[in-house]
Order: C-alpha cells, then sequence, then structure tokens
C-alpha cells in the first residue's frame, strides 16, 4: 500500500500513460479469490484513469495457468506489444511470458524488434536476464532473448522476480530487475556471470520511466518515497 501511495504521489507530478506491472501480481498463486487484495486495494485510483499493462509471473501461473488473471486485467496476451505517443516521441513496449521462454515468442520478438522506428524500445518480462541475487541468472532467457535484445539496441529491459533494486548497463541496453513492490525483499549477493552492477537497493521500491525525444530517465523510488537511483540514457 506504501509503494501505491507512491506512485499515486508520483502521478499527481508527472504525465502517467501506463502503469507496467514486471509480474507476480497476485502472490502467492494467482487465485482470483486474492484479486482485491492485490490489485484492487492498491491501484483502484490509478487504474480508473491509467492503462494497466503487467507480464505473468511464476506465481500468476500457479491458478489455471493464469487465465484468470489475464481476463480480470485485460492483458491481450501472454505476450503483446503497446506504443506510447506524445508529439513525435513513440516507446514501443513488448511484453513477454519469460515462464514459457518458447521459439513462438522469440521469434515474436525478433519480428516485432525488426519492425517501425521508435525513438524508444522496452521489453518487459517476469525472469531477470542478470541478477545478483536470490533467483540470480536466467540462462533460458540469455540463450534465447538476449541476443535479440542486444543485436537490435533495445534501450531498457524491465523484469521482477528477485525482491529488490538492480541495474545493469550490456551494451547500449540499461537491464533493471525490479522486484520490491510488496513482499518481503531479498538480499543483494556477489554477482556471477553477470556485468558490473551499476546500482542496488534492497528495498520495497516502484521505478518511474520518462521519456523525451533527447532522453530516457529511471527513478526508483522507495515507498518512504526518497529516490534509491536515478539514471538517464540518449
Amino acid at each position: 500500500m506504501q509503494v501505491a501511495q507512491q506512485m499515486q504521489n508520483w502521478a499527481g507530478t508527472h504525465r502517467v500513460d501506463a502503469l507496467l506491472e514486471a509480474g507476480d501480481i497476485v502472490y502467492p498463486d494467482g487465485s482470483p479469490a486474492r484479486f482485491a487484495a492485490a490489485i484492487d486495494a492498491p491501484y483502484a485510483t490509478l487504474r480508473a484513469s491509467i492503462p494497466f499493462w503487467p507480464a505473468l509471473g511464476n506465481h500468476d501461473v500457479m491458478w489455471n495457468n493464469g487465465n484468470d488473471l489475464m481476463s480480470y486485467v485485460s492483458m491481450p496476451g501472454r505476450s503483446y506489444e503497446k506504443l506510447i505517443t506524445n508529439g513525435n516521441v513513440t516507446m514501443q513496449l513488448l511484453v513477454l511470458d519469460s515462464n514459457n521462454v518458447s521459439p513462438t515468442q522469440t521469434a515474436w520478438l525478433e519480428s516485432k524488434l525488426s519492425s517501425g522506428s521508435p525513438r524508444w524500445r522496452v521489453v518487459m518480462f517476469h525472469h531477470p536476464v542478470f541478477s545478483c541475487s536470490s533467483h540470480g541468472n536466467t540462462q533460458a532467457v540469455i540463450n534465447a532473448w538476449l541476443p535479440v535484445l542486444t543485436a537490435h539496441d533495445v534501450d531498457l529491459v524491465i523484469t521482477g522476480h528477485d525482491h529488490n533494486y538492480q541495474r545493469f548497463q550490456q551494451g547500449n541496453t540499461t537491464f533493471v530487475v525490479t522486484g520490491g513492490g510488496g513482499m518481503p525483499t531479498y538480499p543483494i549477493n556477489a554477482c556471477v556471470a553477470t556485468p558490473t552492477l551499476q546500482a542496488s537497493a534492497q528495498r520495497h521500491h516502484f521505478l518511474g520511466i520518462e521519456a523525451t525525444a533527447t532522453g530516457l530517465t529511471l527513478t526508483a523510488v522507495a515507498r518512504t518515497g526518497e529516490t534509491l537511483d536515478q539514471f538517464s540514457m540518449s
């Protein structure tokens, strides 16, 4: 609830085009009995006027493979594309289901990243490419999706799964783990086979993403309101 309140505070002073959720929306098992507490109670005010675009996490698919949750939040599919446009600035958002790193999704990702000419390309899924925490790197994602992401110079990759904040840079792509929405946090461990860890925090938080024609700025905001990390790319 404190994280949601900070999101509302942010929305009071920023243009907000969408709410993104990197999976594990409904703990611990994606049950419809938990929708009111996990989704409606914290986010009712925000969702009244702002689109809600989630990815499926491993806990979300424990109940009916996530189908009830997808219907409840009107997800267009397990993988889908959204475009946000303001004047001459367009952001392409591609959402994937990392519970099933399939050749079909890999081909879809390649196809979508090969089309159009958005100013910014953002990809979101649940399991982290890189992580210096409990779950660590996701090898299936590294094998199948990382080559596609880097080949197309995706600007930002958003993931969750580990309950903390981490930011990495590889080439022109920024990788963020933002898993501090509400469940108990996980410690940051020694990194193994990752790029250099640029920033981290074992804190509950949300991530603000601001796009203009000249820059993309990320701001990790703690449940108590202070800025945990801020990073800009151009």
